[in-house]
C-alpha cells in the first residue's frame, strides 16, 4: 500500500479518535444530573428559586426532568415552568446534542471498523503524534478562552446558535437559573481535563493498541 494512502488513513483514524475523545466528556456533563445537582448548593442555584417558593427536592425533579428531556431517552417538559424563550432554546440544543450523539456513534463505529480491519494500514506514531500536536494547541487555546471566559461564552452561543433566544431574561427565565456561568466555566475545564486525559492515556497505551491489533 502507498505512503499516501497509509497518511490519509492515519488522518481520518487520528481525526474520529480526536472527535470521540472531544465528545465523550461532552455527553457525560450533557447526562451527569447528579453531578450537576451536586455543586448547586456551591453555585446558589437552591437560592435562586426560593423567590419563587420552590424547594431543593422540585428543584433537582425539574432538573432531571430537564437533562432527560435533552437526551435520547427524552422525558416530557414542564411548559409551565419554563418561559417561551426557555423552551425555544431547549429545542435548539437538542438539536445540537442530537447531532453530536449522531456524529459520536458514527465515529465509535468507524474507529472500530478500521481497527478490526488489518487491510487498513495505520502509522500509530503519527496517531499519537497528531494527539500530542492537539494537547499543546489545546493547552494553549484553554489558557487564551481562560483569559476571558465571558467573551468566549458569548462567541461560542453566537456561533452555535442562530437566533437570539440563548438570550434568556433573568426575571423570567427558570433554564437560566440552573446554569450559572460559573459552573459552565467548571464544567469546560472538567470537559478539557478529561479530553487531555483520554489523550494522554492513548499516548501511552497505543504502542500495546497497535501490537493487540497486528497479533489478531
Amino acid at each position: 500500500m502507498d505512503n499516501k494512502r497509509i497518511r490519509l488513513n492515519t488522518y481520518i483514524f487520528s481525526l474520529l479518535i480526536g472527535i470521540i475523545f472531544l465528545l465523550t466528556p461532552l455527553i457525560f456533563f450533557a447526562n451527569a444530573s447528579q453531578y450537576y445537582i451536586h455543586r448547586f448548593e456551591n453555585f446558589g442555584v437552591y437560592e435562586e428559586f426560593k423567590d419563587i417558593s420552590i424547594d431543593r427536592e422540585i428543584v433537582n425533579e425539574k432538573f432531571r426532568s430537564l437533562l432527560l428531556n435533552l437526551s435520547p431517552f427524552s422525558d416530557e417538559l414542564d411548559m409551565n415552568f419554563y418561559s417561551n424563550e426557555d423552551v425555544l432554546h431547549l429545542y435548539d440544543v437538542e438539536n445540537i446534542l442530537t447531532g453530536i450523539y449522531f456524529v459520536y456513534i458514527i465515529s465509535l463505529v468507524s474507529v472500530y471498523g478500521i481497527y478490526k480491519n488489518k487491510k487498513i494500514k495505520i502509522n500509530f506514531n503519527q496517531v499519537k503524534g497528531h494527539s500530542l500536536i492537539y494537547i499543546s494547541l489545546s493547552t494553549i487555546i484553554c489558557f487564551i478562552i481562560y483569559l476571558d471566559f465571558d467573551f468566549f461564552f458569548t462567541l461560542a452561543h453566537k456561533v452555535a446558535f442562530q437566533n437570539d433566544y440563548w438570550l434568556l431574561n433573568p426575571e423570567s427565565s427558570n433554564l437560566i437559573k440552573f446554569f450559572p456561568q460559573e459552573l459552565f466555566f467548571e464544567v469546560f475545564v472538567l470537559v478539557i481535563i478529561i479530553n487531555l486525559l483520554m489523550h494522554i492515556s492513548f499516548i501511552m497505551l497505543s504502542n500495546k493498541i497497535n501490537e493487540k491489533r497486528n497479533s489478531k
